[in-house]
């Protein structure tokens, strides 16, 4: 099950106008993982949740919850936060394969979600204060029991690009960005489904939506601290331009349609 997230509910706090004030300051952390099944089948089906705690293990906020009548598989995180809050996550149902929310690709072989981001607020809409911070992530198979793991970062003044290896056989692919500048970029998906990459080989940025049926797009690129660089129409769903010459760094990119809609993500240039 795919769940779409609507632009107003994650431009919750931010007028439209002002989407990159330097007023607020936008703290983001862009988490990836892939799920393994233990049987080796990604059609399987499957509970699933992400959520983060701080360094004593304290409950901050769940980012994403994937069950219904089978939530109860979802020991660790009922243990983290009994009351099962879901304050601003995503939320679903079972998946019915592993992987299903945020697929990219087919239902076959390894599939890569799309990222988790944290907004390094807790559930009450505070930024929380500097430290190490964990994405925990579980899921559960019917009859195979529970597989967890936790990935720590550190919230501060510097920016992270983490790949992590050999946390857990039944998570892969697992790697996060963190973004600490004061930017004033608030990241925002929509029904646009906006993926962006860096490929280094050759210092391009590259676009790509889901959504094709979106006229006179326009991609819009801002350095860390919210000043735009440059401004061009996207001529089709998966699109390239250069970054030769940009220094290293965090960089936001937004994607606009005719219709005012727009999606937002960061990228960083190494």
């Amino acid at each position: 099950m795919k769940t779409k997230i609507s632009f107003k509910q994650k431009l919750t706090a931010i007028a439209i106008g002002s989407l990159f004030s330097l007023s607020a300051i936008a703290q983001t952390v862009t988490f990836n993982v892939t799920t393994v099944s233990p049987s080796g089948s990604s059609s399987t089906p499957n509970v699933f949740a992400c959520w983060i705690t701080d360094a004593n293990g304290t409950f901050v906020k769940t980012i994403n919850r994937q069950a219904a009548t089978r939530i109860s598989y979802l020991t660790k995180w009922i243990t983290s936060t009994p009351t099962k809050n879901v304050t601003d996550a995503t939320t679903g149902a079972t998946m019915s394969i592993h992987n299903a929310l945020y697929t990219t690709g087919t239902n076959t072989g390894t599939v890569l979600r799309k990222p988790f981001v944290w907004n390094c607020k807790n559930v009450s809409g505070t930024v929380v204060s500097d430290g190490t911070y964990y994405f925990n992530v579980e899921f559960a198979e019917q009859d195979k029991g529970e597989r967890y793991a936790q990935y720590a970062f550190t919230k501060g003044a510097s920016a992270q690009n983490i790949t992590y290896t050999n946390v857990s056989s039944d998570f892969i692919n697992a790697t996060l960005q963190y973004a600490p500048l004061s930017s004033g970029v608030e990241l925002v998906q929509n029904d646009l489904n906006l993926q962006v990459s860096y490929l280094k080989s050759s210092q391009q940025f590259q676009v790509k939506l889901d959504n094709t049926n979106n006229d006179n797009l326009y991609v819009s690129l801002y350095n860390s601290r919210g000043g735009l660089i440059l401004k061009k129409a996207i001529t089709n769903v998966n699109s390239t331009f250069s970054a030769a010459g940009f220094p290293n760094g965090v960089y936001f990119v937004k994607v606009t349609d005719a219709t005012g809609t727009s999606a937002t993500n960061k990228i960083l240039v190494y």
